[in-house]
């Protein structure tokens, strides 16, 4: 459903790298709204009922502003440092190409929240880790409390953080590459 419309782009943003651009699922509204659909009803099945829907910056945003607005839970944003105000809480995360850190607003999270996390693909499992560490470090939100979505898997790339965490939390993925 979602990989003919995911570009391959080579070299892209370093060498080596080959990047999906997934510009063509962000400008088809029914693929995008169907994945959102999808997503909801993924986790209704497990009798998951989020409090809140995370966004990682930035492709994330989209899918989760869709979720958010679709089952009526409120949006919040993991941003690269800087661009949030107020007091933040921050993490280190390792990704296939580099590093980065993410904030989320100190206020945006409780610990008795249920929180699902969205980002448009996996890779090495990098960006898990790091949410689910800020997310259960500095927000005291229970392992089980956390779930993610995805677009894509690239389940080519295989990594021990990547295996652990998919099977330590309850993961959709709309689909494998």
């Amino acid at each position: 459903m979602v990989k003919k419309f995911i570009r391959e782009v080579q070299d892209f943003p370093i060498k080596g790298v080959s990047f999906k651009d997934l510009s063509l699922v962000f400008g088809n509204p029914q693929l995008m709204k169907t994945i959102s659909i999808n997503t909801g009803m993924y986790f209704n099945t497990k009798n998951i009922k989020f409090t809140k829907v995370i966004g990682i910056e930035s492709r994330g945003f989209m899918l989760a502003t869709l979720i958010s607005q679709l089952y009526n839970i409120p949006f919040i944003m993991a941003r690269k440092p800087g661009k949030l105000p107020n007091k933040t809480h921050t993490i280190d995360i390792n990704l296939e190409y580099g590093s980065t850190k993410l904030e989320i607003l100190q206020d945006a999270i409780e610990e008795n929240d249920v929180v699902l996390v969205i980002d448009d693909i996996i890779a090495t499992g990098g960006t898990i880790l790091g949410t689910a560490s800020l997310l259960e470090d500095k927000f005291k939100v229970k392992k089980n409390n956390i779930c993610f979505g995805f677009i894509a898997d690239l389940d080519y790339i295989k990594t021990d953080v990547k295996t652990k965490l998919l099977n330590e939390y309850e993961c959709f993925i709309a689909e494998k590459l």
